[in-house]
């Protein structure tokens, strides 16, 4: 786990620090996720995305890392969605997607 680290900007304001996590094997997401570098390997795993329920405008961002034949899949808690799926799939190295909570469920503000 490492910490993109800030500084205070040029005009003395304060800028976003959001610690980078590697992960190999499912894992749930909790508060001390920010950005998630995915390894799939041949298998693939499961990324489950906490609930969205009292954590509006949350982020969270995976990328797919390696060009293993897995993919990393990204699951919605119980019935909860990402934009209107319960599953979205990063099949492609360095495939990412942003997943924000709107407070009830997930939507994805950005992808490639």
């Amino acid at each position: 786990m490492s910490i993109l680290d800030s500084d205070k900007g040029p005009s003395g304001t304060a800028t976003l620090t959001q610690m980078v996590t590697s992960v190999a094997i499912s894992t749930v997401l909790n508060t001390s996720h920010s950005i998630v570098l995915a390894t799939a390997g041949a298998g693939g795993i499961t990324i489950t995305l906490p609930t969205a329920v009292g954590i509006s405008g949350r982020q969270y961002i995976v990328v797919k890392v390696d060009a293993a034949a897995g993919g990393v899949t990204i699951e919605a808690d119980g019935t909860e969605t990402i934009d209107g799926s319960l599953t979205y799939l990063l099949a492609n190295q360095w495939q990412y997607a942003a997943f924000y909570s709107d407070g009830a469920n997930w939507i994805i503000g950005a992808n490639n």
